[in-house]
């Protein structure tokens, strides 16, 4: 058994030391082997310039997110996935770390980019990929991933046992947190997605983001949420080697019974 919990709240736009004190603040009230934190948790997400994308952005275990969530995985032993805004020279990706007492263990750059995202990063180009963590398998993806019921099969046939997912979600729940349970009935999953809450202004432009954050069971079960607006951590507790069997009956199995050479679109 193990715990795993989501972190949700309002990153201030360009605020980044404020934002990085938010996070190492309520990191310091996780008790969990597992934490996830929202997609561009200490940069907000409206940001229209590639200058302020630079003052904001770290390379992969170089930089002050990295410290702060290595700092904690450290001290408490847990293992901290964190949305951040990726510099590798000229480039910028929507990426995600995944921090271990150790550090860095791996990251996942965004492959389905959201709105005006592609005129300020470049699509993600690592692939879905499974990391390990003391026995445990971690998939990632960010936010859109989740409108590609690809994203969490790919996952789930490389050996996931939780996909964690940071967000910076605008669209209603009512839409999302059914299919993300979708994603973890049909794949025999558990997924973690955190979601941010509040509101981006920029000019005459406003998004705002619809919180809800949400830890699914391997039967699409919801096992604990936020609401739409409150800054705080939900935490549950999860067996995470149940995702490893894919029966749901004596006969059955979701991806014994698969038959790819069909699945290809008419030509």
């Amino acid at each position: 058994m193990m715990k795993i919990s989501v972190v949700q709240f309002s990153p201030l736009l360009l605020e980044y030391k404020k934002n990085l004190d938010v996070v190492s603040k309520l990191l310091a009230r996780c008790d969990a082997d597992i934490v996830v934190l929202p997609e561009l948790c200490v940069s907000g997400y409206l940001i229209s310039r590639r200058e302020h994308m630079a003052a904001c952005s770290e390379r992969p275990g170089d930089g002050p997110l990295f410290q702060v969530v290595h700092d904690y995985s450290r001290a408490s032993g847990a293992a901290v996935v964190a949305g951040f805004i990726e510099r590798a020279g000229e480039v910028f990706y929507n990426s995600a770390m995944l921090v271990a007492p150790g550090g860095l263990i791996g990251v996942y750059r965004k492959i389905h980019l959201f709105g005006d995202e592609p005129s300020l990063f470049r699509a993600g180009d690592s692939g879905f990929n499974v990391f390990s963590i003391a026995g445990t398998r971690i998939g990632i993806m960010i936010c859109y991933d989740w409108r590609f019921p690809e994203a969490a099969r790919v996952l789930s046939l490389k050996g996931a046992d939780i996909i964690c997912h940071p967000s910076d979600l605008v669209a209603g729940a009512h839409l999302w947190k059914p299919v993300m349970q979708t994603r973890s009935f049909e794949n025999r999953v558990f997924i973690a997605t955190a979601n941010r809450t509040g509101c981006d202004r920029a000019g005459d432009t406003e998004l705002c983001f619809s919180g809800y954050s949400q830890i699914t069971d391997i039967s699409g079960k919801i096992l604990g949420e936020l609401g739409g607006k409150e800054e705080g951590i939900c935490t549950v507790e999860i067996d995470p080697l149940r995702a490893r069997n894919k029966a749901f009956s004596p006969r059955n199995d979701i991806f014994k019974d698969r038959k790819p050479g069909f699945y290809q679109p008419s030509r």
